[in-house]
């Protein structure tokens, strides 16, 4: 996020960091949490809402590394410009990060959602190996059409992402699908997004919001080009070892079905 309009993280002081401190950069701006202080500096809460949601998904699904401590006392403002405020993340010391299997499937099931294809999120949760192979898709499909029909197109201030998780995880639980860990990281920064987008501009509409970018990202990451750059990469690793490929890539895994 170098020279970014989205967000400016603090410079961090490495010669007074150690395995238990960590010292950044002093920054005096007012938390995202201090509305009363940002509205008498004029701050545009619309575009500072807009903003936040394309940092989230710039960083989950651009640089695959996500600030995964976002609650209010570590997001401040930078107020120099109102008009085109943007963020500050302090404390970057609970970070996440997904594999590329997950972030392509998780892509994928957001891009599905868009397009009220609940029967292809149910399949990519099968394929992904997310839930157990036996797990009845077209019964998982319609708990998910029943789940997400609701809240589709809705904005920030007539949902509630914290209910709809919860709503989840029961349903989850009566498939016995299994929480992914790496997983969890994300819904729980999901939820301070949300959390800060409603506070601030309540008539925000993720879903418009983040159609744009995802869109892009799959044409560029899901496309031709995307799958010809996969098996350049799959013969760079076998060319490479050979031996470990055979090992990685024939033993059996519930992502067999998305590598053939």
């Amino acid at each position: 996020f170098a020279d970014s309009s989205l967000l400016y993280v603090p410079r961090l002081h490495d010669h007074f960091t150690r395995q238990n401190l960590l010292v950044m950069e002093r920054i005096d701006a007012p938390s995202i949490g201090e509305l009363e202080r940002l509205r008498h500096a004029g701050v545009d809460f619309k575009v500072l809402a807009h903003k936040g949601v394309e940092t989230f998904f710039t960083q989950v699904f651009e640089d695959n590394f996500f600030h995964a401590d976002m609650h209010s006392g570590n997001i401040l403002v930078d107020i120099a410009d109102p008009e085109d405020p943007k963020y500050i993340a302090l404390d970057c010391a609970i970070m996440g990060s997904l594999s590329h299997d997950d972030r392509r499937y998780l892509a994928q099931n957001i891009l599905a959602f868009f397009k009220r294809d609940y029967r292809r999120i149910a399949e990519l949760h099968l394929n992904s190996g997310w839930i157990p192979s036996q797990t009845d898709v077209d019964g998982f499909s319609k708990v998910i059409e029943e789940l997400c029909d609701p809240i589709y197109q809705k904005p920030l201030e007539e949902i509630s992402f914290a209910n709809f998780l919860t709503d989840l995880f029961r349903a989850a639980n009566a498939f016995s699908i299994e929480i992914q860990p790496q997983l969890v990281l994300l819904q729980k920064t999901l939820l301070y997004v949300e959390g800060l987008g409603r506070r601030l501009y309540p008539q925000l509409n993720l879903w418009e919001t983040a159609m744009p970018f995802m869109t892009a990202w799959a044409e560029r990451n899901l496309g031709p080009a995307a799958v010809l750059g996969d098996y350049f990469k799959l013969a760079e690793e076998f060319f490479s070892d050979p031996f470990r490929f055979c090992l990685l890539y024939t033993s059996p895994s519930p992502r067999d079905a998305t590598l053939s």
